[in-house]
């Protein structure tokens, strides 16, 4: 799985070096991905919460990739009071 997000992070810096990218995938191999963003030795991806639907934003810069958002859910309220 690490080996295909980094095929997969590798694409999106050079393909898609400007614009916007929308990334939908499974707990682990997002994880996986905002450790290797932040820096983070995979060993320590486990201590990344990452809730069902959530929203994580990043930006990826020649001048660094940045974790901007993490695990928001606050889009999900409106279906909590629906119920």
């Amino acid at each position: 799985v690490e080996q295909r997000v980094d095929s997969f992070y590798r694409f999106v810096k050079k393909e898609h070096s400007y614009g916007n990218v929308v990334v939908v995938s499974h707990n682990f191999p997002i994880r996986i991905l905002l450790s290797k963003i932040m820096g983070a030795q995979l060993a320590l991806f486990d201590r990344i919460s990452i809730d069902l639907a959530s929203i994580s934003r990043v930006d990826l810069s020649e001048d660094g990739d940045r974790l901007m958002l993490l695990n928001d859910v606050c889009h999900l309220a409106a279906l909590v009071d629906r119920v």
